[in-house]
């Protein structure tokens, strides 16, 4: 009914006599372009104005009501463009007489945006651009007659020898380009992106995104093994001679401290982040840690710090020292975790080029990671205080030394046949689950932690059932070509698209992609016709690996790169991080 009426009131209002204003005259427009001339291959960014006369609006792109008539700009094909979709301002939500509520609008002067990417190959010498705003004035009691208001422009080739000059500065200001490249699919990915949003935000609140962004890291897996160690070192201090609070500090500080430097040495000095999961010795090192911590978990030993890291800490078996100097060890096991957050901090450090504003960005972001540690040592160092009825903390260890052998096989994975790989961590975690759950008598007392460890179990033996199961006949992995020169030149000499994975079998995220992204119908099918390269970057100490790194600053991985049929890299489509199928194939539908 409420449409019904709406219906009735346009058409009624369509032909009031009390119309004293033509329709055309309420909106003046024009069409801006960012610079005076364009090159092949350049993207020209446009800004058309929309003025509307005061006491009149225009319903906006995305109105309310279905009968109400939206704004559209409609840009006409061009041989030699490719357009982008159209961001369109703000709009204001008022309450009309005529349409009986609130109804969505455009009033004053505002600006739509759009950019077109210029062919490089069959650039013309004058780009004409055509289109076609389509909207309906109103006031607060009637609506005029819709109007198709046609919009003509043209640009004129530059000469790249004298450069081109940018133009219309007041229109195209840093914020309003930030406004318009929101609605971009492509926007974020683009690797100067974070810096851009430390100068509009300001060092402060940049600090706090960052600290938050901390905070996010600890989803990732390759911290999780800080959990049991943080109870095991905390939960075994029983004659601490410094406060719970200060111990906890120092652990976290230490970690800090440990992830600040690596951080700022790999920003500054170029190297990929997370090569210190690169070499086999370092592999085969940390899953010998997680056995020997693990054995602690167990009861074999009391935890207690290294002879040698003793020595280095002036003696301290515990304390604040002792807290310390074991949190800058145990830094060293979170600095592998990386992702899109990090890898735009590290563009930004490596930019600046200051030493003290890499370390300042990524003490932040280890404070942030390591918050909850605090929390967790404040707590475990409370452990030996508890009543000794309480059987339950050995479950509570047996679990945490369970977790301690499943991240070491993880760790080792790697160097395992490739015929293994997707056996041996299945297989523990179903193994572990049957001990955990059957065998292992722990906590048997306290029928409330029973049914905890019963759920937990219940999800150890999924995970590993899940990670085994075979996959579905129905979805085909992507097929690659491993990167060679050759490969990318026959693609360009073909006209071919390319697509690059930079990964490595350490690297979580990369094997996500495979599974969720790669394997996807609709993936494949819209990355038919690119050459799909692959690059290893397991063992990235080679020169082969090390001059990839460098030709495409490469600082973390999955990163995959996208380059035209003239081999040169589209910079605003990189992939850093793992990305959906459905965020994938926009990325896609862009750049084609």
């Amino acid at each position: 009914m409420k449409h019904f009426i709406t219906f009735l009131s346009l058409i009624s209002l369509l032909f009031s006599p009390a119309f004293g204003q033509s329709p055309e005259e309420i909106v003046e427009t024009a069409i801006y372009a960012d610079r005076d001339a364009f090159l092949p291959g350049d993207t020209v960014h446009f800004a058309v104005a929309i003025n509307i006369m005061n006491g009149w609006h225009i319903n906006s792109n995305t109105p309310f009501d279905e009968f109400v008539i939206p704004t559209e700009l409609i840009i006409d094909s061009h041989p030699s463009v490719v357009w982008s979709d159209v961001r369109y301002p703000k709009p204001h939500i008022v309450n009309l007489a005529a349409l009986g509520g609130k109804s969505s609008t455009f009033e004053g002067n505002n600006f739509a945006f759009f950019y077109g990417i210029i062919s490089p190959e069959k650039s013309p010498e004058r780009v004409s651009i055509s289109a076609t705003l389509r909207y309906q004035g109103c006031d607060d009691q009637v609506c005029l007659a819709p109007v198709d208001a046609q919009l003509k422009f043209s640009l004129s080739k530059g000469d790249a020898g004298a450069g081109i000059t940018r133009i219309n500065p007041a229109v195209f200001s840093e914020e309003t380009i930030d406004i318009q490249q929101e609605a971009a699919v492509l926007e974020g990915a683009e690797s100067g992106d974070f810096g851009r949003r430390v100068a509009g935000k300001g060092i402060i609140l940049t600090l706090f995104v960052v600290f938050l962004g901390g905070l996010t890291l600890n989803l990732t897996p390759c911290v999780y093994p800080l959990i049991p160690i943080t109870v095991s070192y905390f939960g075994g201090q029983s004659g601490n001679k410094g406060s719970a609070l200060l111990s906890a500090s120092l652990y976290v500080l230490g970690m800090s401290v440990t992830y600040s430097i690596l951080g700022t040495v790999a920003a500054l000095s170029g190297e990929m982040f997370g090569t210190l999961l690169t070499n086999p010795w370092v592999l085969v090192g940390i899953s010998g840690i997680m056995l020997i911590l693990s054995l602690s978990m167990f009861g074999v030993y009391e935890f207690r710090l290294p002879l040698f890291l003793m020595q280095f800490g002036g003696g301290a078996r515990s304390g604040a020292v002792g807290a310390l100097v074991m949190g800058l060890t145990m830094g060293i096991v979170a600095a592998p975790c990386i992702g899109p957050f990090v890898i735009g901090l590290l563009t930004y450090v490596a930019q600046q080029g200051s030493a003290f504003t890499g370390f300042i960005m990524f003490f932040t972001l280890s404070l942030g990671l390591g918050l909850p540690y605090l929390f967790l040592g404040i707590f475990s160092s409370k452990l030996s205080a508890l009543p000794r009825s309480g059987e339950w903390l050995n479950g509570v260890r047996i679990f945490f030394g369970l977790v301690l052998v499943g991240m070491a096989i993880y760790f080792i994975n790697p160097l395992l046949p490739p015929k293994w790989v997707k056996i041996v961590l299945p297989a523990y975690l179903i193994l572990a689950g049957f001990y955990y759950g059957v065998i292992d008598s722990s906590g048997s007392k306290a029928p409330w932690f029973l049914r905890i460890k019963s759920i937990l179990t219940l999800l150890i033996v999924s995970a590993g059932v899940w990670m085994i199961k075979p996959m579905p006949e129905n979805i085909a992995e992507m097929t690659w070509n491993s990167w060679s020169e050759a490969a990318l030149v026959q693609a360009v000499e073909d006209k071919k698209p390319v697509l690059i994975d930079f990964y490595a079998d350490w690297c979580i995220p990369c094997k996500e992609l495979d599974k969720f992204t790669f394997s996807h119908p609709q993936v494949q099918a819209a990355l038919a016709d690119w050459e799909r390269l692959k690059v290893d970057l397991t063992q990235d100490k080679s020169d082969f690996a090390q001059d990839l790194i460098s030709r495409y600053s490469i600082k973390g991985v999955p990163t995959i790169v996208f380059l035209n049929a003239q081999g040169e890299e589209l910079i605003a489509a990189r992939l850093t991080g793992f990305e959906n199928a459905e965020a994938f194939l926009k990325r896609v539908k862009m750049i084609q």
